[in-house]
């Protein structure tokens, strides 16, 4: 990104090596922000959580009401808690209901269950949680002179209001068929394969790169650039990912077997 050596932070790059970052401008209490100013990589630290909270919640609770009712209601002790102690780990257990959704709804669609009787609890539990967050944005917003929606507490109301929103218009546009679906989306599938990739690489690859010579052209710069970053995550996410995943699975299947 920068075009010559930089320090390479040995204490930013443990902390996320193990999965610590969080987005600065957005959140409070953060421990450590993404590497080297990459602000996306916030994203892979609460995956990586809720995949860990992911197995013990799968493997000791047996029946999905059990899990449901469990990862809905840590989730809402945590958002009660963040009203007090906005931190880190109390943020990961809060949004983990909101990924649990993702969940909910995929079994609901593998267990061919898309009905709104089936799909309200996520509605629900979620705009329950933009309200109880509400609370504190409406006190910021009367004790402040400034705020944006863009950082807390507003920002946290908007993740769970649009999650709420993204489930209900989505289900409204099942029951009209999917009319437009492949027009709006297929044009973007060109990008799937390699979109997680682009999204934690585009700030330094692209947004703030100078690892080039200047064109004296902005247009051009980020043209070629854009390319740049392309081809990275294709090698990245195609070529390079799959063969170290396969290296990874094929002595843990002989090992189990």
């Amino acid at each position: 990104e920068a075009g010559h050596p930089v320090d390479p932070k040995l204490a930013e790059l443990v902390g996320n090596v193990l999965m610590l970052q969080d987005w600065t401008p957005g959140n409070p209490n953060v421990i450590v922000e993404g590497y080297m100013k990459n602000g996306p990589l916030w994203s892979l630290a609460y995956e990586w959580w809720f995949y860990m909270l992911f197995f013990p919640i799968v493997t000791f609770l047996k029946t999905e009401r059990q899990r449901n009712c469990t990862v809905f209601g840590i989730s809402l002790i945590a958002t009660i808690c963040y009203l007090v102690f906005p931190y880190f780990p109390i943020r990961i257990l809060m949004y983990f209901g909101l990924w649990w959704s993702g969940v909910f709804l995929a079994s609901a669609y593998l267990n061919k269950n898309i009905c709104w009787r089936h799909i309200r609890a996520p509605v629900y539990f979620l705009s329950s949680i933009a309200l109880i967050l509400s609370a504190k944005a409406m006190y910021h917003a009367m004790t402040h002179d400034s705020y944006s929606i863009g950082i807390h507490p507003f920002n946290e109301v908007r993740h769970f209001l649009f999650a709420a929103f993204a489930i209900g218009g989505g289900y409204c546009w099942m029951k009209l068929r999917w009319v437009l679906f492949d027009f709006v989306t297929r044009p973007l599938t060109i990008f799937a394969p390699v979109s997680y990739m682009v999204y934690i690489s585009h700030v330094p690859l692209m947004q703030n790169a100078h690892y080039l010579p200047s064109t004296s052209n902005a247009y051009i710069d980020w043209i070629i650039y854009f390319f740049i970053m392309l081809a990275t995550s294709y090698l990245v996410e195609r070529v390079m990912y799959p063969r170290i995943r396969n290296r990874i699975q094929q002595p843990i299947a002989r090992w189990f077997n």
